[in-house]
């Protein structure tokens, strides 16, 4: 229970007198009641010890609404009519702390109110303090356990002590300020501070180990909530250098017995064991000290683990203590928190399973262990201890991941602009899968961790884009309509799938709004541009595979090197992340990829490598120099067929149109100031035109830079002509698919013919069939 008798004190000069215990009388004026529509001051002037009167004794005035009344309140009485401001009540206390607390007091502290709100400077002012322990207390100015006289500065530093209270008990605190004419605040911030439990009684060392220290003792009176355990190796920093302080701590109030843990053998302790009150505040015995035992596992150190959420493992390692006798270290494994522990004295062979469902994996590792089989978005627990070759284990060593991958980027996206220019419409195909095609455990209704929105963001450039986000879409969206906030320019967009794991996503394409599709790589400028007529084969109705198709777009850095400064892939896949290699039906694929210059050579550059590796070409290529020494190249599952390209040496790039997807690169080569052709250049020397799609034609790519006039003839060994090529997969480029007017020709011997700018290129083909 609360005592009225109780100890007080103020700071900061604040004088304070204890006075006795009152109730305030409700005010009364003349025996009338005060109306609460009204605003009343009654003045009283004090001259020669008494109260001067005109008239009457007193002046009352009264002002109501925009209107001043006046009345007389006894015969006498002087009214005045008209307006009188109200005087200020003192300011509220705003914030009170606890500054020290024990088992039966509290000591409460606060900054002194004003006598307007936080100005002005109270004299002869009062303190009225009320606490309860009921939470369901009625606090009110009138209503107090304790007043006291008061003259304070405002945010002069304030206390009092409140005794004579119950351990382990809330008690609830109000202060209220009142000036001279004892007008008080109306309100004040409220205290919520706990008293402390009793402590344990009659503690004691029960056991001393290696590693570890359990106490002993009795439930004091009034009971507690929970026990806990300090200790320290430095009696709490008070010897040198310091240290970690090792805790542990009861689950309730009923335990007796406490170990505390992670201890190194043969080694000094100083121990504090509390009781712990509602509020988990700890009230500490004196300080018992005990060494450690020698001999005993020490824990293991330095605990680092690494995930691999494409092969779905965990390689875990750390570094051993050194201890007498040890046996390595065993593994526990759970999808759950491991709450078993091993039990000195036994081993556990592989694969034991524990009343918890945590799984022994290795039961003596050495210094590190890899852990295979794991789930995407599932959370799994570690416990690692070392042990000797006796079975006795150490504390544990805990931890746990989760393995996630983002969902893959939406498939079959396209887009189309309204007449008007105004908006754009973008639709894609649903996603089912994550970023490497593993499906979705519930594909029509993903979980938030595999499949959370869609992240719509636009650009004004696709070169080096600055994405700017516009809105989030659900799950089961397939389409978005945006605004295109200028007709006159094109604008980019793309479409993000996210998860709620991380804002992380998949490579995505883009559109933009004359309806070309793009997939862009790492150094944001290399790319492929599918017009929308080609775009159409991304869709599941548009392609052989009869799925939505994704275009990503790959660095290749291990590429580098040699005659190579660039090496990309466009690599269309399906949603379970299966490569479709793609030839459209015309070459309106735009490749273009970016080449990187150092001291004024062209170089090699392996994005993602911190900082950026450089590689440098085996043969020096000047920057200057790079429109008559750098080509395109493209793999066609045998060679790299020469594709020259157009080289820009302003924007160091290296383009070329195109029909196919796949492995492009930029070479160092010699080029021809005028159309050139060589027969490394040609794509095969055998044609089978029997429709496996294996040789079923033959390409030719030459130089061109002059954009020159070219055609192409094919003549039988003896001369006579037997067809005219057509345009090959690319601009510079002429192909024959062995026929002639519509017909395979026979088996044997051709001849080619390539002519240009004057100039004639021949060689000899073989049609087997």
């Amino acid at each position: 229970m609360f005592n009225p008798g109780r100890r007080i004190r103020a700071a900061a000069g604040a004088s304070l007198a204890i006075l006795a215990l009152a109730l305030l009388s409700s005010p009364v004026l003349a025996g009338q009641k005060l109306s609460n529509a009204s605003a009343f001051i009654l003045r009283n002037t004090v001259q020669s010890g008494g109260v001067r009167s005109t008239g009457g004794g007193m002046v009352l005035q009264q002002s109501v609404g925009q209107a001043g009344t006046a009345f007389s309140a006894s015969a006498g009485s002087k009214v005045e009519p008209g307006f009188m401001p109200m005087a200020a009540q003192p300011g509220s206390v705003v914030a009170i702390t606890s500054v020290t607390k024990d088992t039966g007091s509290l000591e409460l502290a606060w900054n002194a109110p004003g006598l307007n709100g936080f100005f002005g400077q109270v004299v002869n002012g009062r303190y009225r303090v009320d606490t309860s322990s009921d939470p369901l207390h009625q606090f009110r100015p009138t209503r107090f356990v304790t007043e006291f006289a008061t003259s304070v500065v405002p945010g002069d530093s304030q206390s009092i002590v409140l005794t004579d209270l119950d351990p382990n008990t809330t008690y609830y605190t109000r202060i209220y300020l009142a000036d001279t004419r004892k007008f008080f605040a109306e309100d004040s911030r409220r205290s919520d501070e706990s008293t402390l439990t009793r402590v344990p009684v009659a503690p004691a060392l029960a056991g001393v180990f290696g590693t570890s220290v359990t106490f002993s003792w009795t439930v004091p009176a009034d009971g507690a909530v929970g026990y806990g355990i300090n200790g320290s190796s430095t009696n709490f920093g008070s010897l040198y250098p310091g240290g970690v302080v090792h805790t542990s701590r009861t689950i309730d109030g009923v335990a007796v017995t406490l170990t505390i843990t992670g201890l190194s053998p043969a080694t000094t302790y100083y121990f504090k064991l509390a009781s712990l009150n509602w509020s988990s505040e700890p009230n500490f015995t004196s300080i018992i000290s005990t060494c450690t035992r020698p001999g005993g596992p020490l824990p293991i150190q330095n605990l680092a683990l690494v995930g691999d959420r494409f092969d779905r493992e965990v390689l875990l390692s750390w570094t051993n203590p050194d201890f007498d006798n040890p046996g390595g270290v065993t593994v526990l494994v759970s999808t759950n928190i491991i709450t078993a522990d091993p039990v000195d004295g036994t081993s556990y062979p592989l694969g034991y399973a524990f009343a918890d469902g945590s799984v022994v994996t290795d039961p003596a590792a050495p210094a590190s262990h890899l852990k295979s089989g794991l789930e995407l978005d599932v959370t799994t627990y570690f416990k690692l201890y070392s042990k000797t070759v006796t079975a006795s284990y150490s504390v544990a060593v805990s931890t746990y991941v989760i393995l996630d991958l983002p969902p893959m980027a939406p498939p079959g996206l396209w887009a189309q602009t309204s007449a008007d220019g105004t908006s754009i419409e973008m639709r894609w195909e649903g996603v089912v899968s994550n970023m490497d095609g593993s499906s979705f455990k519930a594909q029509a209704a993903p979980s938030a961790w595999e499949l959370d929105r869609f992240s719509v963001y636009r650009a004004t450039s696709i070169v080096r884009a600055g994405w700017t986000k516009l809105t989030d879409q659900p799950v089961s969206a397939s389409g978005f309509t945006a605004a295109v906030p200028d007709p006159s320019q094109v604008w980019y967009y793309k479409i993000e799938s996210k998860d709620a794991f991380s804002d992380e996503s998949d490579d995505c394409m883009a559109v933009d709004t004359l309806g070309n599709v793009y997939a862009v790589t790492s150094d944001k400028i290399t790319r492929i541009q599918l017009s929308p007529e080609l775009a159409k084969a991304l869709r599941s109705d548009g392609n052989p595979s009869g799925k939505p198709l994704v275009v990503r777009a790959h660095e290749r850095p291990e590429d580098l090197g040699g005659k190579v400064v660039k090496s990309v892939q466009f690599d269309p896949v399906t949603p379970s992340a299966q490569s479709v290699p793609m030839k459209f039906d015309s070459a309106n694929a735009s490749v273009v990829m970016h080449y990187q210059t150092a001291d004024g050579d062209v170089v090699g550059q392996k994005f993602g490598v911190q900082g950026g590796e450089v590689v440098k070409p085996d043969t020096r290529v000047a920057a200057a120099a790079a429109s008559a020494n750098l080509g395109a190249y493209w793999d066609n599952g045998k060679d790299f067929v020469k594709l020259y390209g157009k080289v820009d040496s302003l924007r160091q790039n290296v383009s070329v149109q195109s029909a196919m997807t796949g492995v492009y690169q930029i070479r160092t080569l010699t080029r021809a100031e005028g159309f050139a052709f060589d027969i490394s250049s040609r794509s095969n020397k055998y044609l089978t035109p029997n429709g496996d799609g294996l040789n079923d034609s033959v390409v030719f790519v030459f130089d061109n830079p002059k954009d020159s006039g070219f055609s192409g003839r094919i003549f039988s060994s003896d001369g006579s002509h037997v067809a005219d090529m057509s345009n090959g997969p690319i601009p510079n480029s002429l192909q024959w698919d062995g026929r002639a007017q519509g017909r395979v020709v026979s088996g044997g011997m051709y001849v080619y013919q390539i002519r240009a700018e004057d100039k004639t290129f021949s060689g000899s083909l073989v049609v087997v069939k």
